[in-house]
């Protein structure tokens, strides 16, 4: 049985940030498509770039505060200062990578007057329940899904998963622009042509 789409949720009275996770090992492009869309598309108010701290199961390439100073130059270069899309310093600050359960706990403590939706792409809705307390996670969080290759029909994500899907909001004169680029691609082109082959995937 699929999930119940947060749309049927009356709507809530609070500013509404979408939470966007990721090493950010370096920040692409795509990474704040993602950001603004969201935005665009009505799904959030704001959203809000979380760069981890150190995880046990990822390498990365720069240490965590590096990747904030990037994820924060990125924004500034490319997000207009107006529009609502930020850079949050909680996982860095906290030295260590902090599982999604309790990041997003933190940051309701942190930010009553907030309502919080966590970023994922449609492959990931049935990993969800093995996830650090992934129980627990989907019961007290809202997702906002984005298309991804690889999707598992909605009929396989987990029961009771309180979700926006961002292909709901899309429209003629507000379409869904997307891109493959992942962090991973952006660094083996730095490492293959230089900053100069990046710049058109690396702000």
């Amino acid at each position: 049985m699929p999930g119940v789409k947060t749309d049927a949720i009356p709507p809530s009275k609070r500013k509404t940030v979408a939470v966007i996770g990721g090493s950010f090992d370096p920040p692409t492009l795509a990474h704040l498509m993602v950001a603004s869309q969201v935005v665009q598309l009505g799904c959030a108010d704001e959203a809000w770039m979380v760069p981890c701290g150190n995880r046990p199961d990822k390498d990365t390439q720069v240490d965590a505060a590096t990747r904030l100073r990037m994820t924060q130059a990125a924004i500034e270069a490319v997000i207009p200062e107006e529009f609502p899309v930020k850079c949050c310093d909680i996982e860095v600050a906290n030295g260590s990578f902090i599982p999604t359960v309790f990041l997003m706990r933190r940051l309701r403590e942190g930010h009553p007057d907030i309502a919080f939706r966590f970023v994922i792409g449609t492959d990931l809705p049935p990993t969800l329940p093995d996830w650090d307390h992934g129980d627990e996670l989907i019961a007290e969080n809202e997702f906002i899904v984005l298309p991804r290759p690889d999707s598992k029909p909605e009929s396989e994500w987990p029961k009771g998963l309180k979700y926006v899907r961002v292909t709901d909001r899309v429209t003629v004169d507000r379409p869904l622009l997307t891109t493959d680029i992942s962090s991973t691609a952006a660094r083996n082109r730095l490492r293959e042509l230089g900053w100069l082959g990046a710049a058109s995937i690396v702000p």
